[in-house]
């Protein structure tokens, strides 16, 4: 009896051992097909370049522990990856990297995944590291938990950055910051309406649907023929 209990036990053992090899050479290889951040790499304008999955540890954790201070509550991983997808658009389970500057910018808005908030400098701050440490909060608490006093923080302190979450990322989950954006928007201007409706996305443009559907419900009150026709046939 123990020596087939042991035999037992070994088999059982190895087969464990095995599976787990398998999941390994699985993970393995999901992780060789991921993609590299498109917008890690910048160029620095005098022939240098920087690289967001280098970003300083230290900057990370002063980041980390001003949101603590101000008792932020950190998401799980997937709602985390969800809201990253729901604000930005931008997927980072189709990426390698622990680290993803969210646009080509000199300021990004950075995700940063291990952590589960979004680093946020502010141009105007004290350097190195031009953390506004009212910033970081409340951008954090308003992307991530739509918070009333962090929306009205930003439109007094930073507006341009609601502005860019609409036009630029075409956010438009919360209707009230949507509704703002378009109050003010120069829909005369050809340029801002192609920033605004088309995403890049390679070589080629993507409409974004939603913010199409919001101008049609938002600034025409109601469907709008010309419009479900566009929305079928626009491509550039």
């Amino acid at each position: 009896m123990m020596k087939t209990l042991s035999l037992v036990f070994t088999f059982i053992l190895l087969s464990c051992n095995g599976q787990e090899s398998k999941i390994q050479l699985q993970n393995n290889k999901e992780m060789n097909s991921l993609k590299i951040a498109p917008y890690n790499i910048t160029d620095e304008g005098d022939g240098s370049k920087s690289n967001y999955d280098d970003l300083s540890l230290e900057f990370i954790n002063k980041a980390k522990k001003i949101l603590e201070q101000r008792k932020f509550q950190f998401l799980d991983e997937n709602t985390f990856n969800q809201k990253i997808l729901d604000v930005f658009s931008f997927n980072v389970k189709e990426y390698k990297n622990s680290i993803f500057a969210l646009r080509p910018t000199m300021f990004p808005e950075v995700a940063i995944r291990d952590n589960k908030f979004i680093f946020i400098q502010d141009a105007g701050a004290n350097e190195p590291e031009f953390i506004n440490t009212d910033l970081l909060y409340h951008f954090n608490s308003y992307v991530f938990y739509n918070t009333p006093v962090s929306y009205a923080w930003l439109q007094t302190n930073n507006s341009n950055l609601l502005y860019d979450l609409v036009v630029y990322y075409g956010y438009n989950k919360d209707k009230k910051l949507v509704e703002s954006i378009f109050k003010k928007f120069d829909f005369n201007s050809l340029s801002d309406m192609e920033e605004l409706i088309f995403m890049n996305s390679g070589s080629h443009k993507v409409l974004k649907r939603q913010i199409f559907d919001d101008i049609e419900t938002i600034i025409y009150k109601g469907k709008a023929e010309d419009f479900s026709y566009a929305k079928e046939e626009m491509a550039i």
